[in-house]
């Protein structure tokens, strides 16, 4: 959602900072796909600068599967940070199967979940729906123009 957004948005200014956002680009596009967990200099090899590495410290934040921790994980390491970790806490991971599925996982981050909550709830209840969603209705938001809103 838009905590990966947001952190990857973070990522880029933090390498701007530095001089290192020509050298590591990070992901162009937010696809949710899982590659790999580490950051390598293409263009430098050995003699360039090193990626920005970050550890994840959840202090007692529960690491439950899908937990906005992760989504703001996924958000910096597309930004460029090298930041270790897998993919079995990515929302749209199967325990049961060991499989991720970077399809859903991509929908939450666009916020596919809430255009299908604000779908049902004009359907079931349209006054409850213009009270919950005023701000988005005054904006002229509806539940098509979510992942467009996020994708900015």
């Amino acid at each position: 959602r838009q905590m990966c957004i947001r952190d990857r948005l973070c990522a880029r200014r933090l390498l701007n900072k530095f001089g290192l956002d020509e050298k590591f680009p990070g992901t162009e596009e937010i696809t949710a796909e899982y590659e790999d967990a580490y950051i390598h200099n293409e263009e430098d090899g050995e003699d360039g600068p090193a990626a920005f590495h970050a550890l994840m410290d959840v202090g007692l934040k529960s690491t439950t599967l899908g937990s906005k921790l992760f989504a703001a994980l996924k958000g910096a390491f597309d930004g460029g940070l090298e930041i270790p970790h897998s993919e079995k806490k990515f929302f749209g991971y199967d325990p049961d199967g060991k499989e991720y599925d970077a399809e859903e996982h991509r929908d939450r981050i666009f916020g596919a979940h809430v255009a299908a909550y604000m779908e049902s709830m004009e359907a079931d209840d349209p006054d409850k729906y213009a009270t919950h969603f005023s701000k988005f209705i005054e904006a002229g938001i509806s539940c098509d123009d979510l992942e467009d809103l996020y994708g900015k």
